[in-house]
């Protein structure tokens, strides 16, 4: 039961002229005397009280993550004091005041939206009409992986941008003298990053009060009162290309000169060509001489190093191709003698002979060295890791989704690419814009043609051109003509359905698990990749077959499970998370699949509400769940849920006990705690 406010709560509440409905609403409520014991020495030795601020899910259900403000303010030892305290390593979290309806909101793009830095500047921009989403902390819109990438908030890819207006919404101290790498610089980059989703995005700048220490969202609309509205529209906006941000943008026109000088030194020599890697084979271009040279498909025997190589000129709209697989031999006189005489017939101007001997020395060094080394430092600046297709597939990695067959993975698939196509959100999965490629080595392309119609004629949001493919060989085979299929057509993000017959020889052989994932790595996009599993395994031991290393070279893999009883034109689907390298793992999701004629639909459900689901849920959940049908005892609990009873005893009295009890033990039985709070 939440603790009653203070006077001193109150004020601070009423100081963002929050309404006693709002925080009734947003369950703002005051912390029990003994938890902020809990929270350290120098918070118990200073602090009196602190108010407890829930975050909630776009459902407007509580994510069980919260924050806490400190009465009094906690001085540190930097001089600086503690306001706000959280869990140690609890992460950041999109503030989502539960006034609106956040999932229409991020579904609908034109509606706009405000962003501030703060929970009761949220609460009171929602209380007055504006959509505002709260950060945590100016920088707080991105994650840290254990692994030390950056990501932006998976919450944040679950709203469609591509056209969306956006107003971030700073405190006016933000734009003092010399605070452009304070407060303004975590703004300006989280505007960066909604651009590059297509959203339009501008900075309001808010007035200073001189009676205040500094303006807030909520202290502007508290002082405007009823007349905020025309006060509001009359705010300056800047545009993230103003000048006054240039300071800002600096580092990224001094990495663009960096690069440019580079380059530039590459082409002082004409005979020094511009080496790139692609998909596992080797481009050296030539600018002086308008050739490129292109060597894939290498094979070490007995000391010989052979590629196939292609030759272009690239004067022109349109490349002139000269030379297409042609075997040659590295590291042989004969071999580049006898193909720089050939050239010479076709075209005579560039000295072919000179291109040759330095294009296969490169390309040599290039196979043998790999990718050079790069230095993990402070000093380098990169793009913060994020999904393409949230939360299942994070960018430049790869992902393996794995069932029994026939349940719908190929569906999911085509829904997956048709999400990234678009930018749109389909059933939980996030995408983020981008070019799409079905790799298919199971079925045809009228079959996912037909398939396609049926999905954008229930979701006319969906509707885009995906790249197919017929898969003609293995993968490790077929990856340098898909390399260049990528790369001609950009692709971001690509699909493979399915990794037993893409691996090409023994599924359960290590070796070519490796080799598959060795081909796969070099292309440059990320990857969706569908495995299935061995029949007749029981269904609590169901994993990718084949080799082990299936799953161990994967970023991430989920399971994909069908209610069996639904029947129907219904199919019922629950995504499991199994592994995960980037960060805590995810929450199952649920996808249902309408059928009808000529037309597929798309929804999400509660995968805890499906009995076929439960085995796969944490033991708390699976209790939770057991424990909503009502007061039950310890062997019903374990009988029901299939968890050992003493595991169910231990799990039950760890939900008595956490900061926020789920559960409650009564005489020999047990309830859950939401149903007592309601009979009381």
């Amino acid at each position: 039961m939440s603790l009653a406010l203070t006077a001193e709560h109150r004020h601070d509440l009423a100081k963002s002229g929050l309404t006693d409905e709002t925080i009734f609403k947003a369950q703002i409520h005051a912390l029990r005397p003994h938890d902020l014991d809990k929270m350290g020495e120098r918070i118990k030795r200073h602090a009196t009280s602190a108010l407890v601020i829930p975050y909630f899910d776009r459902a407007g259900k509580q994510n069980g993550f919260e924050r806490r403000k400190l009465f009094p303010a906690v001085p540190m030892d930097n001089g600086h004091s503690l306001r706000y305290w959280q869990p140690p390593k609890s992460g950041v979290h999109l503030y989502l005041p539960p006034l609106f309806d956040w999932q229409a909101l991020a579904a609908d793009a034109t509606t706009p939206l405000c962003i501030a830095e703060g929970e009761k500047k949220a609460l009171a921009g929602c209380q007055h009409g504006l959509n505002t989403i709260g950060l945590g902390g100016c920088w707080n819109w991105k994650l840290t992986l254990d692994t030390g990438e950056k990501i932006v908030l998976p919450m944040l890819e679950c709203f469609a941008w591509q056209g969306r207006r956006v107003e971030l919404v700073p405190d006016d101290d933000a734009w003092g003298p010399g605070r452009e790498f304070d407060i303004l610089a975590g703004f300006y980059l989280l505007g960066l990053e909604l651009i590059q989703r297509g959203a339009v995005v501008t900075l309001v700048r808010l007035p200073h009060f001189a009676d205040l220490p500094k303006t807030g969202l909520d202290d502007y609309l508290l002082r405007e009162n009823s007349l905020w509205r025309d006060a509001w529209d009359r705010l300056e906006r800047l545009a993230l290309d103003n000048p006054r941000f240039h300071v800002l943008a600096r580092w990224q026109q001094d990495k663009r000169a960096r690069e440019a000088e580079r380059d530039a030194a590459k082409s002082r020599n004409a005979d020094e060509p511009i080496i790139t890697t692609v998909g596992g084979g080797v481009q050296c271009d030539f600018p002086a001489y308008q050739a490129r040279l292109f060597f894939d498909r290498f094979s070490t025997a007995r000391g010989i190093v052979k590629a196939e190589l292609s030759v272009n000129l690239t004067a022109g709209a349109e490349p002139t191709r000269l030379l297409t697989g042609t075997d040659i031999n590295l590291k042989s006189l004969r071999d580049r003698g006898s193909v720089a005489a050939s050239l010479a017939r076709l075209a005579s101007l560039p000295p072919w002979k000179t291109i040759l001997e330095i294009g296969c020395a490169k390309a040599l060094t290039s196979h043998r060295d790999g990718e050079p080394p790069e230095r993990l430092s402070p000093q380098v600046s990169l793009e913060p890791l994020t999904y393409q297709l949230g939360p299942l597939v994070y960018q430049k990695k790869a992902t393996v989704l794995y069932g029994d067959g026939g349940i719908g993975k190929s569906l999911l698939g085509l829904l997956a690419a048709l999400a990234v196509e678009t930018g749109h959100s389909i059933a939980g999965l996030c995408g983020k814009a981008g070019r799409a490629l079905y790799l298919d080595y199971e079925d045809s392309w009228d079959v996912h043609q037909l398939r396609w119609q049926a999905i954008w004629t229930a979701h006319p949001e969906l509707k885009a051109d995906v790249l197919y493919q017929r898969g003609i060989a293995p993968l490790p085979e077929f990856a340098p003509t898909l390399a260049r299929l990528i790369a001609q057509q950009h692709i971001d993000f690509l699909v493979i359905d399915s990794l037993a017959y893409a691996c090409g020889g023994d599924p359960q052989s290590a070796d070519t698990a490796m080799r598959f994932f060795r081909a796969l790595r070099p292309l440059p996009c990320v990857a969706l990749i569908f495995g299935h599993v061995a029949k007749n395994t029981p269904i609590d031991e169901k994993s990718i077959f084949g080799s082990v290393f299936h799953g161990n070279s994967a970023r991430a893999t989920w399971e994909v499970r069908k209610v069996q009883d639904v029947g129907g034109p219904v199919s019922r689907l629950g995504l499991f998370n199994a592994k995960y390298n980037l960060d805590g793992g995810h929450k199952a999701l649920g996808i249902q699949l309408t059928f009808g004629q000529g037309h597929t639909e798309a929804t999400a459900f509660d995968v805890t509400e499906e009995p076929d689901f439960r085995k796969k849920l944490s033991h708390p959940e699976r209790l939770q769940q057991q424990l909503r049908a009502g007061r039950q005892s310890l062997p019903a609990l374990a009988e029901a849920t299939g968890i050992p009873v003493e595991t169910c005893k231990t799990t039950l009295y760890r939900g008595q006990e956490a900061k926020r009890p789920w559960c409650r033990r009564v005489g020999e039985e047990w309830e859950a705690v939401s149903r007592a709070s309601e009979a009381q």
